[in-house]
């Protein structure tokens, strides 16, 4: 073992405590600064910390002065020797535990600069509506639902397959979902009078049938009376979802006199179809109707289209 090196652990003990121990019979007082650095510059040949690291405040190394302090009267030449590797391993050991000590702190701080930002973004986020809360926030909003009649010719789809060669005109509905037609015709095949109903929605590419209704007749030797009467004919939002609904009469019949003839109430509203079938009324004959299954559990719906029936029933003529 080096004599030198026993010196300058002994200096650094001069250091921290201000006394060497009782060896030789003598006692120093603490050394200069420069003495001091000149000591840890020496020790660094032997692995030791920088000097940096070995000046830290005596308050981060407390426990190690306590330590040195109960073996201060041990300190001898002999015992030096024996105590050299486990010395350097605690200067090294404080030396990094310094030098680290401030990292959890850092970290805990970035942590907490991020939690807010974190926060504000939870509360900027927001879940996707449903397509269902979708409608219903804008159907709260302005918005409009339009009628409009349209040449058959000037259809983005042909619709004449189904409802008919002669088709001649179709009604454009507008609403909170996009774009719907009702095509309604009559004519003559085979020998058979037929009467026809279609909604059908727009998609921009083709034409999604919704609901279609036919009707048809077959040898009627008095009056034949068919058609779509105007009256009553129109577009209403009652349950206020943003979807239109659609009110049209058809009336097919084979009569021999004035009494009430058949006539049935058309709701179309997007996929939904509801129906009132009654007759029409003459000099206060007549009037009645019978709704279609379930249509009473749409109440709104129901009372305008009842409304739309008695207003209208008398109105609507069988010549």
């Amino acid at each position: 073992m080096d004599l030198g090196l026993l010196l300058y652990l002994l200096e650094v003990k001069l250091f921290y405590f201000g006394a060497a121990p009782s060896a030789c019979g003598l006692r120093v007082g603490p050394l200069r600064s420069s003495q001091v650095c000149s000591a840890l510059q020496r020790l660094r040949r032997f692995g030791l910390p920088p000097s940096a690291a070995l000046l830290q405040p005596l308050s981060q190394s407390g426990r190690l002065c306590a330590y040195l302090r109960y073996l201060s009267p041990l300190i001898t030449i002999e015992n030096m020797r024996k105590l050299f590797i486990p010395l350097a391993l605690a200067f090294l050991l404080m030396g990094s535990a310094c030098q680290n000590q401030s990292a959890p702190q850092t970290d805990e701080q970035t942590a907490q600069k991020e939690t807010p930002k974190e926060e504000a973004q939870k509360e900027t986020e927001e879940e996707p509506m449903s397509e269902e809360e979708a409608f219903a926030e804008a159907a709260s909003g302005p918005f409009e639902i339009t009628m409009t009649a349209v040449p058959a010719k000037k259809l983005p789809f042909d619709g004449r397959m189904v409802h008919g060669p002669d088709l001649e005109e179709a009604t454009e509905v507008k609403d909170i979902k996009g774009t719907y037609y009702l095509l309604r015709n009559q004519y003559f095949s085979e020998g058979r009078h037929y009467m026809s109903l279609g909604y059908y929605f727009w998609d921009g590419k083709e034409a999604k049938r919704q609901n279609i209704k036919h009707y048809d007749m077959e040898n009627c030797n008095f009056d034949l009376v068919s058609k779509f009467p105007n009256a009553g004919f129109q577009i209403a939002d009652e349950d206020k979802d943003g979807e239109a609904e659609i009110y049209c009469f058809s009336q097919l019949d084979c009569v021999s006199d004035v009494s009430p003839t058949n006539l049935d109430l058309h709701v179309f509203e997007g996929q939904n179809y509801y129906q009132l079938a009654g007759n029409n009324k003459v000099e206060g004959l007549g009037g009645e109707f019978k709704p279609s299954d379930n249509f009473k559990a749409e109440e709104k719906i129901f009372n305008y289209a009842s409304d739309i029936f008695n207003s209208f029933s008398d109105k609507v003529k069988a010549y």
